[in-house]
C-alpha cells in the first residue's frame, strides 16, 4: 500500500523540481522492502526517481517497470546500504541495467538525512508497529563511500542475489593511496557517472548504466599505467566488478589517482576565445594584426594538446601483451565496415532531422533545410573511405576525444574517461579505430568551442555584429585547427598507426569529421534543439564546400 506525502525534493545529481515522496509500508524489518511482497511499490518509487538524476541516460523514454535484478549488502559499521543492480523496462526499445547505491535508515538516522539531505530520500518507509524510516540514494554518505573504498582496497568478495562483486587493486595503489585519512566528496560536475574523491589522493567513478563487459575505461586505463608509460591520465588504482551466476563481468566502479586541476580544457578555451573577441577589430577592414597574435598564448597550450595527443596514440600503439590492445591493419574489409556503419548512422539521422523539421525552432530551420539538400552528397562523401589504399592501422583510441576530456593540471594537461561515446554500445566503444577518430573528435570540439563562446557573446546583439564576430569565431577555429593538425601529425609520424599518403590522411579525417558532425546532430536533436546550428554548420563546411579548410594541412 502506498500513500503520498507531498514535499519539494531536489536530486542530489540535477534540478530540483516539486515531486511526491511516497510512503512504503514494510512488514517486520526494513530489509524486506526489497522482497518480492514489495516489487510493485519498489518499482514505483525508483520509476518515479529515475528520470530526475543527471546519470539517467533515457529520459525522454517511457518507463514500463524497474525490476530488482541483484542486491549487495555493503558492509558498513554506520549505515545499511546495497550495491544495487536495476533493470528498466520501457514502452519501446531494449531494456538497460542501472547501479543503485540504496540505503535504509531507521528514525534516529533518518531525521538526520532529512536535515542535510533531503534531496536523497526516495521514500518514507514504515512497519505495522510504528516504526519510521527512509529509503535513500546512499552516494552522499561518507561512511557508505569509505566502505566502496574498503571494499577495492582489501580485495573483497561480496555474494548478492544473482551474483557476487569483487574488488581488485592494481600494482600502483598503494603509492596512490598513501597514508592518512581520505575524507570522501561526492563532485557534482554534470556527469553520465557519479564521481567521490577521497581526499586529493584518489577519485572513484562509479558507473551507473551497466553494460556487460569491461568498460574500455578500465581497460585502457589500465593499459596505460601497468603497460606503457604515458604519466599524462590518471593510473589505475583498482575498480569493483560484478561477476553472474554465468561467469559474465560486468564493471561497476573504476578507481584512479586523484589530478588537482585548474579545470578542463574547454572552460579554459571559452575563457580564452572571450579575450580573443575582446581584442579582434570592431571594422574588419582595419584589421592589421596576424590573426595569431589576435589568439595570442593559447596556440602554445593548442600546440601541446597536439603533442599529448599524439603521444597518446604513440602508447596505444606500441606493441601490447593482450590482443584486445594489440595495432592491427586498417584492412579493406574493415573500412568496408565502417562505412557500412557510417552510411547507416547518417541515413537515421537526416531522417530524424526530416521529420523533426515542423518542431525546429525558426534561427536553425534554414540550415537544416540545406543540410538536408547535401545527404546524398554525404552518404557519397562517407564511401570515399573505400578509396583508400594503405589506411594505416586500427589502434585503441579514445573514443570520445573533446576539450572536456582535459583537465589542466599545472601548466600541462591530463587526458580523462576512456569511456567512449555512451550513446553507442560498449562493443562499439572497444573496437580500434583509426586514430583520426580522435582527432576529428578535437577538430570538432575546437568549432563547438568557437561557437558556444560566439552565441553567449552575441546574445541580444544586432544581426551587423553576430555577422562580424561569427566571421572573426570562423577563423578563429580554422587556425586553431589547422595548428594542432599539424602539430599531431609532426608528433605522430614517429609512430605507423597513420598512413604515408598525404590524400589517404586527408580522406580518413574528412570522413571521421562527417561523421562526427552526423553523431552531434542526432545528439543535438534529441537533447539540445537550440545547439543544432554548431553541427549544421560543420556539415555545411565539409559538404557544401567539398572539403574543409583545416584539412589543407594534412
Amino acid at each position: 500500500m502506498i500513500t503520498y506525502l507531498t514535499c519539494l525534493v531536489s536530486d542530489m545529481d540535477g534540478v530540483t523540481p516539486p515531486v511526491e515522496t511516497p510512503t512504503i509500508k514494510v512488514t517486520d524489518a526494513w530489509e524486506r522492502l526489497f522482497d518480492p511482497d514489495h516489487a510493485l511499490a519498489l518499482s514505483k518509487v525508483l520509476a518515479a526517481c529515475l528520470p530526475a538524476r543527471r546519470w539517467f541516460r533515457s529520459k525522454s523514454r517511457s518507463i514500463v517497470s524497474v525490476t530488482l535484478i541483484d542486491l549487495i549488502n555493503l558492509p558498513c559499521a554506520d549505515a545499511t546500504a546495497y550495491l544495487t543492480v536495476v533493470q528498466v523496462t520501457y514502452a519501446q526499445g531494449e531494456p538497460e541495467r542501472y547501479l543503485l547505491l540504496l540505503g535504509l535508515a531507521d528514525r534516529s538516522q533518518a531525521g538526520e538525512i532529512l536535515r542535510a539531505s533531503p534531496q536523497a530520500v526516495m521514500a518514507h518507509l514504515t512497519m505495522a508497529d510504528g516504526s519510521a524510516g527512509v529509503l535513500y540514494d546512499a552516494v552522499g554518505d561518507p561512511s557508505i563511500s569509505l566502505a566502496l573504498l574498503d571494499l577495492i582496497a582489501e580485495h573483497r568478495r561480496l555474494e548478492g542475489r544473482a551474483g557476487e562483486v569483487c574488488g581488485h587493486t592494481t600494482g600502483a595503489f598503494e603509492q596512490i593511496r598513501g597514508t592518512g585519512v581520505l575524507e570522501p566528496h561526492v563532485l557534482r560536475a554534470e556527469q553520465t557517472n557519479t564521481s567521490i574523491r577521497f581526499g586529493d589522493r584518489l577519485i572513484l567513478k562509479l558507473y551507473r548504466r551497466l553494460d556487460e563487459g569491461v568498460t574500455p575505461d578500465l581497460e585502457i586505463g589500465a593499459y596505460l599505467t601497468t603497460d606503457v608509460t604515458y604519466p599524462h591520465t590518471p593510473a589505475v588504482a583498482g575498480h569493483l566488478e560484478s561477476k553472474t551466476d554465468e561467469g559474465r563481468a560486468v564493471t561497476l566502479a573504476l578507481l584512479q589517482a586523484y589530478v588537482p586541476n585548474r579545470g578542463d580544457a574547454w572552460s579554459y578555451s571559452l575563457t580564452c576565445l572571450d579575450q580573443f573577441f575582446d581584442r579582434v577589430p570592431i571594422d574588419d577592414a582595419s584589421a592589421t594584426s596576424p590573426i595569431a597574435a589576435l589568439i595570442g598564448d593559447y596556440l602554445e597550450a593548442v600546440r601541446l594538446i597536439a603533442q599529448r595527443t599524439a603521444e597518446l596514440h604513440l602508447a596505444l600503439a606500441a606493441a601490447a601483451r593482450d590482443p584486445a590492445m594489440t595495432a592491427e591493419p586498417f584492412d579493406e574489409r574493415h573500412r568496408e565496415s565502417l562505412c557500412r556503419d557510417m552510411r547507416h548512422r547518417a541515413s537515421q539521422v537526416f531522417r530524424q532531422l526530416r521529420d523533426a523539421l515542423p518542431q525546429l525552432p525558426a534561427s536553425v530551420l534554414p540550415s537544416a533545410q540545406r543540410a538536408l539538400r547535401l545527404e546524398a552528397r554525404a552518404l557519397e562523401d562517407l564511401g570515399s573511405i573505400l578509396r583508400v589504399g594503405n589506411a594505416g592501422q586500427r589502434i585503441r583510441i579514445h573514443g570520445d576525444y573533446h576539450l572536456g576530456q582535459l583537465l589542466r593540471a599545472g601548466d600541462d594537461f591530463v587526458v580523462i574517461d576512456f569511456e567512449g561515446e555512451p550513446a553507442r554500445p560498449l562493443s562499439e566503444r572497444r573496437m580500434k579505430r583509426s586514430a583520426l577518430a580522435d582527432v576529428a573528435g578535437m577538430l570538432r570540439s575546437f568549432q563547438y568551442a568557437a561557437f558556444s563562446a560566439l552565441i553567449q557573446r552575441t546574445t541580444g546583439e544586432s544581426g551587423a555584429s553576430l555577422s562580424r564576430l561569427e566571421h572573426w569565431a570562423r577563423l578563429w577555429e580554422r587556425f586553431v585547427g589547422t595548428t594542432f593538425l599539424d602539430r599531431y601529425l609532426e608528433a605522430a609520424s614517429k609512430g605507423r598507426f597513420l598512413p604515408d599518403d598525404r590524400d589517404a590522411r586527408r580522406i580518413l579525417l574528412k570522413v571521421h569529421l562527417l561523421d562526427k558532425a552526423v553523431y552531434e546532430l542526432g545528439y543535438e536533436l534529441n537533447h539540445r534543439p537550440t545547439w543544432l546550428e554548431v553541427p549544421l554548420w560543420g556539415l555545411d563546411d565539409l559538404l557544401k564546400t567539398g572539403t574543409a579548410p583545416v584539412l589543407r594541412k594534412t
